[in-house]
């Protein structure tokens, strides 16, 4: 999760200031992003649309904002200078005052979001220690407490990770239903594209639908064969996407509510 452009400010300068008060913009990316817990090595690689590092560009948007302010200056290309009025703002003791409320709500809402995070991995732990069996019968009861009606749903009898692992049946609106049939891939690495396609021929002409569970992902590009003309579609589901919705049906966790009050 990406912080506002402007609580990125007082970091940047800070960075800047323990740089020698110059510094090159490739320096100081990762020093920045130490500052905020909500960061993800995942969130640092993000590219935008024209292949640009997405962090990297906030930082330099904000940059240009203290450009602006006259807390750093643009005079030397390629250096990034802090000017005298944006040491006295980092200085400032009225900047501390003005904002040691939401500075501690920020660092209460790291705290939280880096618990989230330990969690989630502790889930996909717990995923990775099921052998295949418990896990076929845990993604039954996935499929239960989301979308398959729950005395519908059947586990087949061909063994672990064995073609077709279950079958159900979905409601829609309330009338019609249809055929599902769901495979389970107790894998830390990446299914390919052979595994989606020959399980979509197992399926074919005898399932309106096909699911794929994966404690790991699915590698570059199997996605598009989701959805094809005249071929059965099929939901791919990977490690990251079981464990929100485990957490969204409180699947092996409880939610307990925090209330942070700031001022208006």
């Amino acid at each position: 999760m990406f912080p506002k452009q402007k609580d990125i400010e007082i970091p940047l300068l800070k960075a800047v200031i323990n740089n020698g008060g110059y510094t090159k913009p490739k320096d100081i990316y990762k020093l920045i992003a130490k500052e905020f817990k909500c960061l993800t090595k995942e969130d640092l690689e993000i590219r935008l649309a024209n292949g640009d590092n997405k962090w990297q560009n906030t930082v330099q948007w904000v940059r240009q904002a203290l450009v602006s302010k006259g807390e750093l200056s643009n005079k030397k290309k390629g250096i990034w200078e802090i000017t005298k009025q944006g040491i006295e703002r980092v200085e400032s003791k009225q900047h501390s005052n003005n904002n040691l409320v939401s500075v501690e709500i920020d660092y209460i809402e790291n705290i939280i979001l880096e618990y989230n995070r330990n969690l989630k991995e502790q889930l996909r732990n717990k995923l990775y220690n099921m052998n295949s069996l418990e896990f076929e019968q845990f993604s039954k009861l996935l499929l239960q407490e989301h979308v398959f009606e729950k005395d519908s749903i059947k586990l087949t009898k061909k063994g672990p990770d064995g073609g077709i692992d279950g079958y159900g049946k979905i409601k829609l609106a309330g009338i019609s239903e249809i055929n599902v049939a769901f495979q389970c891939k107790k894998w830390k690495g990446n299914v390919g594209r052979s595994i989606v396609q020959e399980f979509r021929g197992n399926i074919q002409e005898k399932y309106e639908k096909g699911i794929i569970f994966t404690t790991g992902g699915f590698k570059r590009g199997v996605d598009l064969l989701s959805d094809q003309i005249g071929a059965v579609p099929i939901v791919m589901i990977n490690g990251e996407q079981i464990v929100e919705l485990m957490i969204e049906k409180d699947i092996m966790v409880n939610k307990k509510s925090i209330y942070l009050y700031e001022l208006k």
